[in-house]
């Protein structure tokens, strides 16, 4: 690939892309032996088909349907796919499934494209005793999502806000930095929060005897928000999508949070 003028990410070494002359980018990501090529120019797509099939064995499947596990289905009109049983054959095949196999599979949606069921199978997941949505991928949609119990204990809601303010920060500069590569800039990142405590101790660098105990790798967030990249904004419990994902929540709240992030119900 860089034979061939391309860039490997330094962000995610499965990703390798190059500038075409109209300023657009054609993008190859590899896992193994599956790679997905994307551009808007079919002629490049064409020209790194034949590249590759130069160097390797390989078969080229056409527009793509599935990687690593997850189906992909195109509605160019409206933009994204219906993932629910909708025949009484199909309800009564889900209805056989295996309730470990059910659980395991819907973790793996959890991970790659259901943040509204992880909280549900959070709860499931630990006895191993949902609902359905499509996804418009056009619109603004999560790409990243974690809900899990917190590793280390906090003495209060502040403390849990603040190591979670953390781990958000740090997966916000590494997709700032993949989206730079891949040709996309930024000026800087909002990130909310919705403890306005949380939020006044993430941003006060005065020493508190009250927060000497927790671990000092979490306060590497005040020097992140001092350099102005990242932008920590309090934002109303009403409006925040999380809660879904992390607590049970009231069905109103639950199709609220949907809509924020364009997850539409079936």
């Amino acid at each position: 690939m860089r034979r061939q003028k391309y860039t490997r990410s330094k962000y995610d070494h499965c990703v390798y892309l190059r500038k075409l002359q109209d300023g657009s980018f054609i993008y190859l990501l590899l896992y193994v032996d599956d790679m997905l090529i994307a551009s808007k120019s079919q002629q490049e797509i064409d020209k790194l088909k034949a590249q590759l099939n130069q160097e390797f064995e390989m078969k080229d499947l056409g527009e793509a349907k599935k990687i690593l596990g997850m189906e992909i289905s195109r509605d160019r009109r409206r933009g994204n796919s219906q993932l629910s049983p909708k025949t009484d054959e199909e309800r009564e095949y889900m209805a056989k499934v295996p309730y470990a196999n059910a659980v395991g599979s819907l973790m793996y949606a959890m991970v790659c494209t259901r943040p509204d069921i992880s909280q549900a199978v959070g709860v499931v997941s630990r006895y191993m005793t949902l609902a359905s949505c499509e996804m418009d991928s056009t619109q603004k949609t999560p790409v990243s999502w974690r809900s899990t119990l917190q590793s280390t204990v906090a003495l209060s809601t502040t403390e849990a806000e603040y190591m979670a303010v953390a781990e958000a920060v740090k997966e916000a500069i590494w997709l700032n930095g993949l989206l730079e590569d891949l040709g996309v800039v930024q000026n800087h990142i909002s990130l909310y929060c919705d403890s306005q405590s949380a939020i006044y101790l993430a941003k006060n660098q005065v020493y508190h005897s009250r927060t000497k105990h927790i671990d000092v790798r979490y306060h590497f967030v005040r020097e992140i928000f001092e350099e102005g990249k990242i932008l920590l904004q309090k934002i109303a419990t009403t409006e925040n999508p999380a809660d879904m994902l992390t607590k049970v929540v009231t069905s109103i709240k639950f199709n609220h949070c949907l809509n924020l992030i364009n997850i539409l119900q079936v």
